[in-house]
């Protein structure tokens, strides 16, 4: 609340009032900022300064007038719920069981697959969410049609999982059944999107976190320890290239972008190469002499 105070006074009022300059309005014209009713605001009554004021939206109808809540968000929370699933059975399937893969699914590798959840919703997904808001912008019925999109949507990522849970072997990820997949999409229907915690529950949060940074730390250490070579890195990518070719759904875009990563790579080899020969040039020397002198000894 007190950040959200601090954005109001400071950047919310100045940038409202200079907007009002800019399209002629007089200075002391007064200013509306509209609300959701969530408890991390702080009250309207206290956000007023210079004629500008705050109201909050009645409880519980901000979804119907937010086009992110028609559905957009939706799609992209089960996109992303559904690349954490896939990679969960990757790596079960490649033997790590699913305590060490939450450990290893970190907050940046969680940054990636929301952004790319986030790319993957269709411009019919948003352009239904608006229709539901303002139908008479868009004569056709799109708002039906992006939901039913959107459930089939949602019912073929859950056969796709199934299908998947079925040719694992292991036993634990065995009797994951439709239904908890299911939970798995619609757990945050409900979320509240707030919270009030205690200063001994803020205490332990910060503890766990502490505690967790150190164990990440740790397998930094040792990650760092087993840095993967260019000339390997290279290879690497001409094989992922040769495979992504045999996909059909990977694009031209797509081999485009490996191909950028390895000219970085080969670009880089040749420094590496001038400060191998560098190091190891005088060793080099050395060991030829004395195979070159061990072959004129008689006897040998």
């Amino acid at each position: 609340r007190d950040i959200f105070s601090q954005w109001f006074q400071k950047h919310f009022v100045p940038a409202a009032r200079a907007h009002c300059r800019e399209v002629g309005l007089q200075n002391g014209c007064k200013i509306l900022l509209l609300l959701d009713n969530c408890p991390a605001h702080p009250p309207a009554e206290i956000l007023s300064k210079n004629s500008v004021y705050a109201m909050c939206f009645p409880p519980n109808v901000t979804s119907l007038i937010q086009p992110h809540d028609q559905g957009i968000l939706r799609s992209m929370k089960s996109k992303y719920k559904n690349t954490f699933l896939n990679c969960m059975l990757s790596a079960v399937d490649n033997g790590v069981n699913v305590e060490r893969f939450r450990k290893q699914f970190s907050m940046k590798v969680a940054e990636y697959a929301v952004a790319n959840a986030w790319d993957a919703v269709t411009k019919k997904t948003t352009t239904g969410a608006w229709h539901n808001l303002w139908p008479a912008a868009n004569r056709h019925d799109l708002g039906e049609q992006r939901d039913n999109t959107e459930d089939m949507t949602e019912e073929k990522m859950t056969a796709d999982l199934l299908r998947y849970v079925n040719s694992l072997p292991s036993e634990s990820i065995s009797k994951l059944e439709e239904v908890d997949i299911e939970e798995v999409f619609n757990i945050d229907n409900e979320a509240p999107t707030a919270f009030s915690l205690t200063d001994g529950e803020i205490a332990e949060m910060v503890l766990n976190d502490c505690e967790h940074n150190r164990s990440d730390d740790e397998e930094d250490v040792v990650s760092s320890a087993k840095r993967v070579s260019t000339q390997k890195t290279v290879k690497m990518c001409n094989k992922l290239i040769e495979a992504l070719e045999q996909r059909a759904f990977t694009t031209e875009q797509d081999i485009m972008a490996i191909y950028k990563i390895k000219e970085k790579l080969l670009q880089q080899t040749p420094w590496l190469t001038r400060q191998i020969t560098l190091s190891e040039a005088f060793k080099n020397a050395a060991e030829q002499r004395a195979s070159t002198s061990a072959e004129g000894v008689p006897g040998n």
